[in-house]
């Protein structure tokens, strides 16, 4: 132990806090006891004055606490200074306090220590703000057998409608970073894009990278005429690792560097699950407390999260979701961390869809915290192999990913290209709320299969209803297009800059003799008063010269109508 705590201990103890009988031992079983045997993370109250040092603690000033033996380090990869500005970053946009993740630290017990005896002396100190085991991996989920193509991509209601909107300014995503966080992935394959990592180098408890490269694949694959193209094609693509050094899982660790190369308007995409307090089924990894903060300290700075429901077949309105735990009920509305939550829902039966189109399929977890659904069957993508293998691992393809893994995907791609397309035009994110409000209240409905649709997972996005709806529904010429997305592709013209396209225009039309688009101007009198004094119309008929519409032009009450609307007057 460190000079300093040897000096202090014995008599600078802060008081013990009454700790309930059991508290170590529950919150091992909230996640099913598959935890890390000798390693705790710790969370520090907010302003507490300690930092690691070659693997111990230091305290700057006050009371040392008596702590357990054991290997002290930091928990998040990103530098103190990174995570004091996302931290900074998210209080700006919220009047609300967050937990100081600088405070967060990994203690790695020494062997034969007793685990939830550790715990229960941790959460016994008043200047401890969180004490919880670490969850271990839990497996990637492995794909059905079975086979589709990329119809996820198609228009609603059987698809997300992307591929309908890639020709629209920023309708592949262009301008948008998108971030996958997980083990790892084959940065190889020869359909993916060039994938930056952040944080620390990722490793894989399973020696398993095609879920990453399907993942990354159904977003961001290539649109290079062959093999598959991502949903949102045009992202700037990241990756962030959960796995370290071969040894620890830290979620949190990775959502915080995943953070640190976005910007507000961005994406983070969670493929992980964890044990929750079911035995051995699976829930949404905010269930564990320092990846809900961190989660939810990327919300608040901006950045859209998606993460995945899990599939644990669970209904995460139960009440064993909001008892034990610490405390901590993620599912609950009033604890909502902001993320958009991801259900697996059927593919269409053009697809070979198991039950209904969009209706629940059996693993995927439910409840009201799930957002949006994506299809959990039938997406073909890159990594496995089973739909093509013959030119080796780096083409591998796959039509049978499945589960809320290739769920989130799709609605991160929806996520990407709304905020691509917004962004395009305006030249402003959309904030994660309004993402998400967006897509859910023009998504296609869930609808009832196997399993009835009041086990809500929420409805599978529409991209270009949500679009729209970003936009206002404005589209004069009803083709099916938005205005504001007409006018950017110079498709219509605006020449008032108002925003909606000149040949939608019910101004004082008839003011417009030449039709330059300028109204009422003064070559606009010169032709009115040409042809007042009987020279021919400048445009095929002479109506529009009718003012006042009382059959009779043109004639004085004309010229009067004209000079009136010219001085700022009303339109007749």
């Amino acid at each position: 132990m460190h000079s300093l705590f040897v000096a202090a201990l014995a008599s600078l103890t802060p008081a013990a806090t009454p700790v309930p009988a059991g508290h170590g031992t529950q919150v091992i079983a909230a996640q099913s006891g598959r935890v890390e045997p000798r390693r705790v993370c710790v969370k520090f109250d907010n302003g507490s004055p300690v930092r690691t040092e070659r693997g111990t603690l230091t305290w700057s000033k006050g009371a040392v606490p008596a702590l357990p033996p054991g290997t002290w380090s930091r928990s998040h990869t990103v530098t103190d200074a990174e995570l004091e500005r996302q931290r900074a970053a998210a209080i700006a946009n919220t009047k609300a306090d967050l937990p100081d993740l600088r405070l967060e630290f990994h203690l790695v017990l020494p062997a034969g220590a007793d685990l939830a005896a550790t715990l229960d002396q941790l959460a016994a100190l008043d200047i401890v703000d969180y004490a919880l085991p670490v969850p271990l991996p839990t497996p990637t989920p492995l794909p059905p057998n079975y086979q589709s193509s990329q119809r996820y991509i198609n228009p609603a209601v059987e698809g997300i409608g992307t591929q309908s909107v890639w020709t629209w300014p920023g309708g592949t995503g262009t301008g948008v970073n998108v971030c996958d966080v997980e083990y790892s992935f084959n940065a190889a394959h020869s359909d993916l894009p060039a994938v930056t990592v952040l944080g620390a180098t990722p490793t894989n408890p399973f020696a398993d990278n095609h879920h990453g490269t399907a993942t990354i694949g159904q977003v961001s694959a290539r649109n290079n005429g062959w093999g598959t193209t991502g949903a949102a094609h045009g992202v700037t693509m990241f990756f962030a690792g959960t796995y370290f050094n071969n040894t620890t899982l830290n979620v949190a660790a990775g959502v915080t560097a995943a953070a640190s190369g976005l910007q507000p308007g961005d994406v983070i995409l969670i493929e992980q699950q964890m044990f929750g307090p079911v035995s051995s089924q699976y829930v949404p990894v905010e269930w564990y407390l320092p990846t809900y903060n961190a989660i939810r300290q990327a919300v608040l700075s901006g950045i859209v999260v998606v993460e995945a429901a899990g599939n644990g077949s669970q209904n995460l309105d139960l009440p064993i979701y909001s008892t034990g735990n610490g405390n901590h009920w993620p599912f609950l509305a009033q604890n909502d961390s902001g993320a958009i939550i991801v259900g697996a829902g059927a593919a269409s039966a053009a697809a070979g869809g198991t039950t209904t189109a969009r209706s629940r399929l059996s693993f995927s977890n439910y409840g009201q915290t799930v957002d949006l659904q994506g299809w959990g069957e039938r997406v073909t993508t890159t990594g496995y192999g089973a739909l093509y293998s013959a030119e080796g691992l780096n083409l591998y393809y796959t039509s049978t990913f499945s589960g809320t893994s290739s769920a989130s995907p799709i609605v991160t791609s929806a996520c990407a290209v709304l905020q691509g397309v917004h962004q395009s035009i305006t030249g402003s994110p959309l904030t994660p709320a309004q993402t998400r409000t967006l897509l859910r209240s023009t998504g296609s409905a869930q609808t009832s299969g196997i399993n009835p649709s009041t086990q809500n997972i929420g409805p599978l996005p529409n991209v270009p209803a949500a679009i729209a709806l970003a936009f206002g529904n404005q589209d004069c010429n009803s083709n099916t297009r938005p205005d504001r997305v007409d006018i950017a592709m110079g498709l219509s013209a605006d020449t008032n800059t108002d925003l909606i396209p000149d040949e939608c225009q019910v101004f004082c039309d008839p003011i417009d003799f030449n039709q330059d688009g300028l109204f009422p101007d003064t070559a606009d009198i010169d032709d009115y008063l040409a042809v007042f004094s009987g020279g021919a119309c400048p445009t095929t008929a002479c109506n529009d010269i009718d003012f006042n519409t009382d059959g009779l032009f043109p004639d004085t009450a004309d010229i009067d109508a004209l000079l009136s609307v010219f001085s700022g007057g009303p339109c007749p």
